[in-house]
């Protein structure tokens, strides 16, 4: 699938001026001190819409016209520049190659670059469909990932933000807790080399560390006490 990306048009808030000159009326001549004196007026730009530098010119002649149509035009533009359903499924596809995304996730980062919240949710409901996003692989992974450095709990709470199915949560609890203390083992064996505690401050900092990576206290009191070994 082609990636498709579109860059909106910045908006510009200068004020333009269209310039009317009646072929009616003839031009006066200007004498060259007049001139002189309006050398520094100046415009910027050619063709219908100039911005101005200075001050409009005292001609009769010429009839100043505020074109506020032309900040309707800008929106139009705008407006077709969004990202249509296509654009917006490929930029979702994009992201999903890297890794799983939640649905609330992909949701989130789909939005800005939607033309409406209704536009998301038709984009999500085909990934679904075609089993490019999968809520339930999304948890597998996600703990999978995370659980060689955290604890079952920490882990539960980071999904729980996703708000995921409460099956597919219970399931992976279920899962995580049967390996809780290996991993627990692991992670301290990694941090501290293997080497117990010989005072009340090490055994405290041993604790608050296992703890802080969301494994549960009486797992914690086992590794660090050498209740357990591998």
């Amino acid at each position: 699938m082609n990636r498709h990306y579109f860059n909106d048009l910045d908006d510009d808030n200068d004020d333009f001026e269209t310039v009317r000159v009646s072929k009616s009326s003839p031009v006066p001549e200007v004498s060259s001190a007049a001139k002189a004196g309006r050398s520094g007026d100046s415009f910027q730009g050619k063709g219908l819409f100039t911005r101005k530098n200075s001050q409009p010119p005292h001609n009769n002649s010429q009839e100043t016209v505020r074109t506020s149509d032309l900040q309707k035009t800008k929106k139009a533009t705008q407006a077709a520049n969004k990202k249509t359903g296509l654009s917006l499924l490929a930029r979702a596809v994009n992201l999903l190659s890297h890794r799983e995304h939640s649905e609330l996730e992909l949701g989130r980062k789909l939005l800005p670059h939607a033309a409406s919240p209704e536009e998301v949710e038709q984009v999500l409901e085909r990934l679904k469909k075609e089993n490019w996003q999968s809520n339930q692989r999304f948890t597998q992974v996600f703990a999978q990932q995370k659980s060689s450095k955290w604890g079952t709990a920490k882990i539960l709470q980071e999904l729980k933000q996703h708000k995921l199915n409460a099956e597919d949560i219970s399931n992976i609890k279920e899962e995580l807790e049967q390996t809780e203390q290996q991993r627990a083992y692991e992670v301290w064996l990694k941090k501290f080399r293997g080497v117990k505690y010989e005072t009340p401050q090490e055994y405290a900092r041993q604790m608050r560390f296992l703890l802080s990576r969301g494994f549960s206290s009486d797992v914690v009191r086992k590794i660090v006490g050498g209740e357990f070994e591998d």
